[in-house]
């Protein structure tokens, strides 16, 4: 038996956070988003798709050893955005920027999945905190000119722990279950 599983960084939602997203919900017309619930909000950083119990296990003792080193650090979400392009919409996100120990902890989750059989995806890392998904748009969507109204926006949140998940999808969307999460050093 397999469980669907990611590794992430959780994102606290602040006032400001929370105020942000309200803002684009109340604002954007002309697209059909699916909002990623607030409690639901992280970064990604590996998806490991169908993984047996062995890798679990593995994946577990992997976190634990390369985490283990790692302090608690802040991260930056800035502008909005979204892939394909404001135009072309199918995520809106909120862009992230990535220091050092981000980057770090990135790179040595990568490298542990490799070593555990799996296949690491190949795109450049573009740390980001997706807020919805857009299942259709008209051709009058306004979001190229709400996402520029807010480029000023930042917030800074504290990192303080990964967690290693069970994504389980449901016809209301998924659910994530936490299999382990581990505390970042003060």
């Amino acid at each position: 038996m397999t469980k669907r599983t990611f590794i992430a960084l959780p994102i606290p939602v602040t006032e400001k956070l929370n105020e942000e997203i309200d803002f684009y919900k109340k604002n954007i017309h002309g697209l059909n988003i699916k909002w990623v619930e607030t409690h639901n909000l992280h970064l990604t950083l590996a998806f490991l798709g169908d993984t047996s119990v062995q890798q679990i296990e593995l994946v577990k003792s992997g976190l634990q050893e390369i985490l283990a080193k790692y302090q608690r650090f802040h991260v930056k979400l800035t502008h909005a955005g979204a892939f394909k392009s404001l135009a072309n919409p199918q995520v809106l996100w909120l862009g992230m920027e990535a220091g050092t120990t981000l980057r770090e902890i990135y790179s040595d989750i990568r490298e542990m999945i490799l070593t555990a059989g799996f296949e690491p995806e190949n795109r450049t890392f573009k740390p980001h905190l997706t807020l919805g998904r857009i299942k259709s748009f008209s051709n009058t969507h306004n979001l190229a000119s709400v996402v520029r109204s807010r480029e000023g926006f930042n917030e800074i949140v504290l990192a303080d722990k990964i967690v290693f998940y069970e994504s389980i999808l449901m016809p209301s969307g998924p659910v994530y279950k936490s299999i382990e999460k581990y505390d970042l050093k003060r």
